[in-house]
């Protein structure tokens, strides 16, 4: 029995062993063969390096799906062979998109069941037995591993007792064009207002859209029009903004307003239309690599390669944009996805395969305990504490004014933050950086603790980044003070400015674990320096 995973996201561990298994003897601890992961130099490989490896491809109407990847074999004198093998996986199954396989780990803590259990072919010339059972597991596994060998008997044992979950499947859309499944997807996620300007490859969705009641169609007049009134609609209603365009030209033309939401952190999604698949690579009238040409301005995008597929890509797309640091997604219509007939039940679970963002925050409150703990001591310690509050904090300002008022804290904010604190309370120092108020950006250089919320460090902001926050960085030297980072990204903290303590996950959660560790200060020497009172 063959147990195997593989590499989803930075915090999934993907084992690949290769094992004798009987029914007296159990598992065996010599296995036939491993899997060389990739060269890296960092325990974790970068996304970019993980973007080769296994692909699934359809290799029919009935959304049978090969594998191909090169296996490397451990023969006994510890050479290694590229070895050509497939997989091939029924309808329904879960292998879909991208991965790498890594090796085996001495060190993984946790089990998480992730994915099902699919039973086919797994094909292995030369190397016997040619045919096992194939079984999808992940671990949750520490910041660094390295390949082991025969010592892993136990944990692929409990991998291989692992009950997989169950995953949501309809045949709801049987019947239905690709472009009737986006119709009935978007009001399904409470689309109301679709921004766009039509195109050829992108006709089949537009005629479900344009006579459907449902829905309010926007004109714009450029495709770069709509991409930013999906951003001012996603601003103000707090919903993802949806653009729709054709292929190419149209494409993009949304390059701009994707950059930008990912700057801003503005959740919006854009449907491109897409040459229909079997033309894709010829250079065929207005295709481009759309993919190619955003992935370095989305948080994900994706092309749909079978209509079976729509459902679960439309569903990810909005799961990513939303959740963690909102942000664009690109989805990649062709037009034969489009206009194609759903003949069977489709998965309608978002596997996020290929994406490995830091969405999953609120696993880490364990984790964060004691960097929570270690914030609480500085802000109690501290003497001139101030807290800067960026746009992660328009969801939880209810939380961020009762700390505020509680601490005694003044709050000076992002330009982006602007609204989450009242600008008419006392404590409001108004916005930070060189377009904001003088007694703000004088607060955070006089600070002994600057507490960010929610916001990233600008340049605007910093300006000369060894000359910010000086006395908050001496603070922290001596542990009674410093700069506290609380942001949902782990990518943000410590980018830009070093931090003392570094807080990953949502603020309100955070903020909610942090208020009753807080000891209530009055702090009238702070309030009266920042006054210009003190003497």
């Amino acid at each position: 029995m063959l147990p195997a995973t593989f590499l989803l996201d930075p915090t999934t561990l993907v084992v690949f062993g290769g094992y004798t298994y009987g029914p007296d003897t159990g598992l065996c601890e010599r296995p036939w063969y491993e899997l060389e992961p990739p060269p890296r130099t960092t325990a974790l490989p970068s996304p970019s390096r993980l973007l080769h490896g296994m692909k699934l491809e359809p290799v029919n109407d009935e959304a049978i799906y090969t594998l191909k990847l090169d296996v490397m074999v451990w023969r006994r004198q510890k050479q290694t062979t590229p070895l050509p093998t497939s997989v091939a996986c029924g309808a329904g199954a879960v292998w879909r998109g991208q991965g790498v396989l890594v090796a085996i780990s001495q060190q993984v803590q946790t089990q998480m069941e992730v994915g099902v259990v699919i039973s086919d072919s797994f094909n292995c010339p030369n190397v016997t037995p040619a045919l096992a059972m194939f079984r999808r597991v992940a671990f949750s596994a520490t910041s660094s591993f390295h390949r082991s060998k025969s010592h892993l008997a136990a944990p692929v044992a409990a991998a291989a007792a692992t009950a997989p979950p169950t995953h949501a499947k309809t045949d709801q859309h049987i019947g239905h064009s690709g472009a009737k499944i986006f119709h009935n997807l978007m009001s399904e996620m409470g689309v109301d207002t679709i921004f766009g300007y039509p195109g050829g490859a992108i006709l089949p969705v537009f005629d479900e859209i344009f006579e459907s009641p449902h829905f309010k169609f926007v004109l714009c007049r450029h495709e770069q029009g709509a991409g930013h009134m999906a951003q001012g609609y996603a601003r103000a209603t707090g919903k993802p903004g949806v653009v729709l365009v054709t292929s190419g030209p149209g494409a993009t033309n949304t390059v701009t307003p994707l950059q930008d939401a990912l700057m801003d952190g503005t959740p919006i999604i854009v449907f491109s239309g897409q040459v229909a698949t079997p033309v894709l690579g010829t250079d065929a009238f207005q295709e481009a690599d759309i993919l190619g040409i955003t992935r370095p301005c989305t948080k994900w995008n994706v092309q749909v390669r079978h209509v079976n597929d729509l459902a679960r890509n439309v569903r990810e797309a909005f799961h990513i944009a939303t959740t963690g640091r909102p942000g664009p997604v690109l989805v990649d219509l062709p037009k034969d996805i489009t206009a194609g007939i759903c003949q069977s039940v489709v998965s309608t679970t978002p596997q996020l395969i290929g994406y490995y963002g830091e969405d999953k925050v609120h696993g880490n409150r364990v984790d964060q305990a004691a960097n929570l703990a270690e914030a609480a001591r500085l802000i109690n310690v501290s003497k001139k504490p101030v807290i800067y509050a960026g746009q992660g904090t328009q969801h939880c300002s209810d939380q961020l004014r009762e700390l505020a008022i509680k601490m005694n804290l003044p709050v000076t904010t992002s330009f982006q933050g602007m609204g989450a604190f009242d600008e008419t309370h006392p404590l409001s120092l108004h916005m930070l950086g060189m377009h904001g108020s003088a007694y703000a950006n004088y607060a955070i250089q006089d600070s002994d603790c600057v507490i960010a919320i929610g916001a990233r460090f600008d340049d605007r902001v910093t300006g000369r980044v060894r000359d910010f926050a000086p006395e908050a960085r001496r603070a922290g030297r001596l542990g009674q003070g410093g700069i506290i980072h609380f942001d949902i990204s782990g990518k943000q903290v410590g980018k830009i400015v070093p931090t003392n303590v570094g807080v990953v996950g949502d603020a309100a959660y955070n903020l909610a674990q942090l208020l009753p560790q807080l000891e209530a200060k009055p702090r009238p020497e702070w309030h009266a320096q920042l006054n210009g009172t003190s003497t």
